[in-house]
């Protein structure tokens, strides 16, 4: 008997095949034709009327950026809220603003990336708070105690320091030859020296092992460190696994199982088709995350049709992912197939070495891992993008997700990020140039080179709003003629109080603002001081002549004397 399917429009086909294997869509065995999936046109048809139900208008002419009015740009524009900007008038609300519209969140792909983001900036957050702690967690004192008071519940830490100073006769002696009698003496007496302070009752030998295990140990910031490293990289997967989910999901027919093959009797297993294509979705992507980082490259290069610029396949980035697996499957200790995968790694370490993952390298890892999601999901979301509406809302999102990078003060994904997208220039002229300005900001911050400054000395800003014209004088550090603006803009509601306070490149504008203000307050402070002395009251005009009067009075005994 055959088994039912939930989807009775399928029913009869699936009878029809009951004595011979069935190919999955795309497969080249058998003869059922696959070209027509029912299930699929009707889930193809219900993506388009949702994605046709959720469009809003994310449409923008070349009249934003000619001949604004100040306040005519909407605060969106260089900062990453989708509200409009305080004091907006009339005019700028009816305006096409770059937001996010509820249509970007049935992007997959932007969805992907977004999710790994935010996973990613706890982990620096994280990894921030641990550096903080790092002389805590030096602190061999305190491990050393948590081990001897397991067996003496009453140890303190200064029975513990006594031993420690003991030990200190071996510091800097790195091999069997530097122990010499005198050092051995040396250590000898320490230890008798501590031990006069324990209790009867209480093991100096204890005391010893628990302090050499604890200083064996591999110091415990590297060890949280090495596991903050793991995450990052488990989050890169993830996203992966996300955007080829969404991909095969878009295009079934893009599976590649040639070689697999169901029999009726397999598929009567599943309740319905929908659940036999999510069962071999979920096998296609397991395979895939069983792949290489090179691998995956490939994928979305190839299977997706994504092209990607050679930053995703930097050394450094398949770097981070070898290092990864030194630490889950060889303990951190370099291997040959380290070096034999990284050929063209600078400054790589030796077989045998282990490696050290520091704070300084867990953030480098997460920058290179950031600008490699950035290159793949926003490549693919602008690739499968389904019309101009669309991909302006993605463009607009890119931005707004560069913006808080530059709030983290992540500089330098912000500026490779927006350079990933430069064989494929951003279409929308509003957003690329909020992206453009994002990406002067980094490079400025980052301070490597002077390069960024002749592009914003020939930036032309006449025809745009008061954010592009503030924007470049704070760029090019006209402190000035910045502060006089942004008191104009703030003045009119131009400028909202949060854009002024948050935007990074505002910084050395602000602290020039108050510098301005204090000084502005003191000169007045002092013109006040001048008034009131020129005012003199009839009292003080008295004193004054009194005070006259007993000058000439000194003169006269003076004169006297000399005569």
């Amino acid at each position: 008997m055959v088994a039912k399917l939930e989807d009775e429009s399928l029913q009869s086909l699936l009878e029809e095949s009951l004595s011979r294997p069935i190919p999955l869509p795309g497969a080249t065995s058998g003869e059922v034709d696959s070209s027509v999936d029912p299930a699929r046109e009707v889930n193809i048809l219900k993506g388009e009327i949702a994605l046709m139900e959720g469009k809003a208008d994310a449409s923008l002419d070349d009249e934003r950026l000619a001949d604004q009015m100040p306040g005519e740009v909407p605060q969106a524009s260089l900062v990453q809220s989708p509200e409009r900007a305080e004091g907006s008038t009339q005019h700028e609300a009816e305006s096409p603003t770059l937001t996010i519209s509820d249509r970007t969140e049935q992007n997959e792909f932007m969805q992907a990336l977004e999710e790994f983001l935010t996973a990613q900036q706890s982990i620096l957050e994280l990894g921030h708070y641990l550096s903080e702690q790092e002389t805590e967690l030096a602190n061999t004192t305190r491990f050393a105690l948590a081990h001897v008071q397991r067996i003496h519940p009453d140890a303190t830490a200064d029975q513990v320091e006594a031993f420690i100073r003991a030990t200190e006769h071996f510091d800097g002696i790195e091999t069997l030859e530097g122990i010499t009698p005198e050092v051995i003496e040396s250590f000898m007496k320490g230890v008798e020296a501590a031990a006069t302070s324990l209790p009867d009752d209480h093991a100096p030998s204890s005391f010893l092992e628990s302090l050499t295990r604890a200083q064996q140990q591999q110091p415990k910031l590297q060890v949280l460190n090495s596991s903050l490293l793991t995450l990052l990289v488990g989050d890169f997967e993830v996203m992966i696994a996300s955007i080829a989910r969404h991909y095969f999901t878009l295009y079934p027919e893009t599976i590649n199982e040639s070689a697999k093959a169901f029999t009726w009797k397999e598929i009567a297993q599943y309740d319905s088709l929908d659940s036999l294509r999510d069962e071999v979705l979920a096998s296609r992507i397991y395979a895939l995350m069983r792949d290489s980082y090179d691998d995956w490259i490939k994928f979305v290069n190839e299977t997706m049709n994504v092209a990607t610029t050679r930053i995703v396949q930097d050394v450094r980035v398949r770097e981070v992912f070898q290092r990864r697996h030194l630490i889950v499957h060889n303990g951190g200790v370099v291997s040959k197939q380290y070096h034999e995968r990284l050929v063209g790694l600078k400054d790589i370490q030796p077989v045998g070495d282990r490696v050290i993952v520091t704070a300084e390298y867990l953030r480098e890892a997460a920058d290179l891992l950031c600008v490699a999601a950035f290159a793949v999901c926003v490549g693919a979301a602008r690739k499968h993008q389904r019309g101009p509406d669309e991909l302006n809302a993605i463009e607009s999102r890119f931005a707004n997700m560069l913006y808080r990078l530059l709030q983290d003060g992540r500089y330098r994904p912000v500026r490779d990020a927006a350079a990933c997208q430069a064989p494929k220039p951003i279409k929308d002229p509003y957003a690329a140039l909020v992206v453009r300005v994002n990406a002067w900001i980094a490079r400025k911050k980052l301070d490597e080179d002077d390069k960024w400054r002749k592009e914003v000395d020939e930036w032309e800003t006449s025809i745009l709003g008061s954010d592009f014209k503030l924007a470049k004088l704070a760029l090019l550090d006209h402190l000035d003629d910045a502060v006089v603006m942004a008191r104009q803009l703030l003045a009119t509601d131009q400028l909202s109080l949060q854009f002024w306070l948050t935007w990074p490149l505002l910084t050395e504008v602000r602290a020039h603002d108050k510098f301005m203000r204090e000084a502005e307050e003191a000169e007045a402070s002092a013109d006040a001081s001048t008034e009131d002395l020129s005012e003199d009251s009839p009292e003080t005009e008295k004193d004054n002549k009194d005070n006259e009067v007993e000058v000439a009075d000194n003169s006269a005994i003076l004169n006297v004397e000399k005569e």
